[in-house]
């Protein structure tokens, strides 16, 4: 960004700019699957992951620290923690209730 020099696709892949290249045709049922893979993680925790992001790109990593740090607090404290414990205990697939 800063010396606006172009970075090609598998520059960007190589550097972490980028989670994966694909072809232009894959692209759509690689970015299903990663949504695939999102719906099956427990959405509070996706919540605040998303949240830490942007607070790190807008206001810095401290805040994006502060916030992780009170937000694993949160996610501990959580429904879907006890249903994660549960659901490992008797290995089977979470019902995420986002609680």
């Amino acid at each position: 960004l800063y010396t606006a020099r172009m970075v090609d696709a598998a520059e960007a892949e190589r550097i972490g700019l980028a989670n994966r290249v694909v072809p232009p045709e894959r692209l759509l049922g690689e970015a299903r699957a990663m949504a695939a893979q999102m719906l099956e993680l427990a959405p509070l925790a996706l919540k605040y992951t998303k949240v830490a992001v942007r607070l790190g790109l807008l206001s810095g990593i401290t805040g994006a620290q502060r916030y992780e740090s009170d937000a694993s607090v949160l996610c501990a404290a959580s429904e879907d923690r006890q249903e994660a414990l549960r659901a490992w205990a008797a290995k089977r697939k979470p019902q995420w209730k986002g609680t």
